[in-house]
């Protein structure tokens, strides 16, 4: 099946299962207009995602990619009246756009945006680390650095929140505070035992 016919399939889906909604065609329109590229979700894959939150009866929700905030705001209209949804995007004009968006469809309910830069050490650290509690195999290695490095990011910003008080303070910073001394022990261990194996 080639791509022409499984865009075919989906606007079939899309025009026979989904109504049309004003909230996000207005997204889509100013997500357009800003310039974003045109990568989101489709309306029926916002519709499952929906639907797989609403099974699960999630009430926090974390997306990793905002762009225009078009399945943000699928994924947020699956949430209990307490729930809360967090979504994180690097690029700075994705997440303006994303914000106006948001804004529009939820007027009423408290926004919070936080742009924070790139997140240091995490690619240099966990890997490190982790070689040396699983050993060097990489299917194992990969799996758990991956989990390692979502934990570490975790607990960086529980910390970041918890320091800053009123003030956001960037991931980027606790994660280059934490993992720079780690890193340095790790790196003078390896220098270490060179030196031991080159001396026997």
């Amino acid at each position: 099946m080639n791509q022409d016919t499984w865009a075919s399939v989906d606007a079939y889906f899309s025009e026979k299962l989904i109504r049309p909604d004003d909230g996000l065609e207005a997204a889509l329109r100013a997500s357009d207009a800003a310039g974003l590229p045109a990568i989101n979700i489709s309306p029926t894959h916002g519709k499952l995602l929906n639907v797989l939150a609403r099974t699960m009866g999630a009430r926090r929700i974390l997306e990793v990619g905002t762009l225009g905030g078009y399945s943000t705001i699928w994924l947020a209209r699956a949430l209990p009246p307490d729930g809360r949804l967090i979504t994180l995007e690097l690029d700075d004009h994705h997440a303006a756009v994303a914000r106006a968006n948001l804004r529009a469809a939820y007027p009423n309910l408290p926004l919070i945006v936080s742009i924070s830069g790139p997140i240091g050490f995490v690619g240099l650290l966990v890997p490190h680390a982790m070689r040396r509690l699983v050993g060097r195999g990489h299917g194992v290695l990969i799996a758990a650095s991956a989990m390692a490095g979502a934990g570490f990011l975790v607990a960086s910003d529980t910390l970041a929140r918890m320091v800053g008080g009123d003030l956001e303070v960037p991931v980027g910073i606790v994660t280059a505070l934490l993992g720079g001394p780690v890193f340095l022990v790790i790196l003078l261990g390896n220098e270490r035992r060179r030196s031991a194996g080159a001396s026997a």
